[in-house]
């Protein structure tokens, strides 16, 4: 009986051990996505992502010595830091290194534009960051930034807040359309619209 109930955990511990292996593997092909999406797709384009990446992008739209690679890390540590005892420690760790990777990976990257129409790079590039973002889900992580601070406070008063981190990826699009032009952040919309709906294809968490 023992020697069972010891083989069954050790079985269990493999199963657990191989899950994180998958998970961490699911994650570095996520950052390498964005990462990808971002040279290609987005800054050609002058396209604006969701979230705190879309926050460094922007910023470096107004000073562009600003480092976006810089500017993520500079944004998600500090929520990572804040969250990390109040969220699963495993959520913690992969999304801190899939947006580790992605600040790592825009420095060591360049990819170069594959297409010159504006409407088939927002296409096509909303399907590949849905699909990126699907795949830190599906690794039990997520890309960071307001999903940090979402989960957080949701856990505190426990009630839903991604109405308002909609509410905050909205106003984050007005300041980009009142500075760089309402075109933009018109197809910055579309973009996001299209990874939204990749992402609710392809993840299902319940």
């Amino acid at each position: 009986m023992v020697i069972r109930m010891t083989k069954e955990i050790r079985h269990f511990s493999k199963n657990k051990n191989l899950h994180l292996i998958l998970s961490i593997i699911m994650t570095v092909l996520s950052a390498f996505i964005q990462v990808y999406v971002i040279q290609v797709f987005m800054n050609p384009c002058n396209l604006l992502s969701s979230g705190f990446t879309g926050v460094a992008i922007l910023i470096h739209l107004f000073n562009i010595n600003f480092s976006i690679s810089l500017g993520i890390l500079m944004l998600n540590i500090p929520a990572a830091l804040m969250c990390y005892k109040s969220v699963s420690k495993r959520f913690v760790f992969l999304s801190c290194l899939q947006f580790g990777l992605v600040s790592f990976f825009l420095n060591i990257f360049s990819f170069t534009p594959f297409f010159d129409d504006l409407v088939l790079n927002v296409l096509f590039g909303g399907f590949l960051y849905g699909i990126g973002i699907t795949l830190a889900l599906k690794a039990d992580g997520s890309t960071g930034g307001t999903d940090f601070i979402a989960l957080y406070i949701s856990n505190k008063i426990h009630k839903s807040l991604w109405d308002y981190v909609f509410i905050f990826n909205t106003i984050i699009l007005i300041i980009f359309g009142l500075f760089f032009g309402w075109v933009y952040a018109g197809y910055s919309i579309i973009f996001q619209f299209i990874s939204t709906q990749t992402i609710s294809r392809f993840y299902h968490r319940y």
